[in-house]
């Protein structure tokens, strides 16, 4: 009998440090955002930054509360998701068509690659100006600016992975009759 308690004294005793393991890495997960949010109060508040610059995180709260009771923050988002989502859908079709030839067909990764790493090395934000130039401020340069930055991910990670492929596992598909171009 009193082996049962000492087992379940053991037991209670492992559980109650599980749980203050679990408080304790909540509370260190919230330290960081914590002093974000005291740094945003303090400089909001000291004269740092103006209000337009930095409003006030209760300023903050209260328009994200009006638009919730106006019924406009819903629609706002979904446009912004919807603008995302069909950036994202382009980028990925491009990077998976454009990586596919370039992982597949050496010919074609060495007529492309230049000029891929050529606009890849171009800063995101440096294509803002040019497309508001050349495509104006609707929706159209912002679904292509997320289309240009989901590309190169998608493009990068599909050619590395179909150039990895083992040359062995080619050559069995070949055996069994599958054709295409790995050359």
């Amino acid at each position: 009998m009193t082996e049962f308690k000492s087992d379940q004294q053991a037991t209670s005793k492992q559980r109650l440090l599980k749980r203050l393991a679990s408080v304790r890495a909540a509370l260190l997960g919230l330290l960081l955002p914590g002093g974000v949010l005291a740094l945003w109060f303090y400089l909001s508040s000291n004269g740092s930054f103006s209000a337009t610059q930095l409003p006030p995180p209760g300023e903050v709260l209260a328009a994200a509360t009006s638009l919730i009771g106006k019924g406009t923050l819903w629609e706002h988002l979904l446009i912004s998701l919807q603008r995302v989502g069909l950036g994202f859908l382009i980028g990925a079709i491009l990077g998976i068509t454009l990586g596919s030839l370039v992982g597949l067909n050496k010919w074609i990764a060495q007529l492309l690659m230049p000029t891929i790493g050529a606009l890849r090395a171009i800063p995101s934000l440096a294509w803002v100006p040019l497309l508001l130039i050349w495509m104006g401020i609707y929706e159209e340069p912002k679904v292509t600016l997320i289309a240009i930055g989901a590309f190169f991910p998608v493009f990068t990670t599909v050619a590395a992975g179909l150039a990895a492929v083992d040359r062995n596992l080619i050559e069995v598909g070949r055996a069994y009759g599958l054709k295409g171009s790995l050359s």
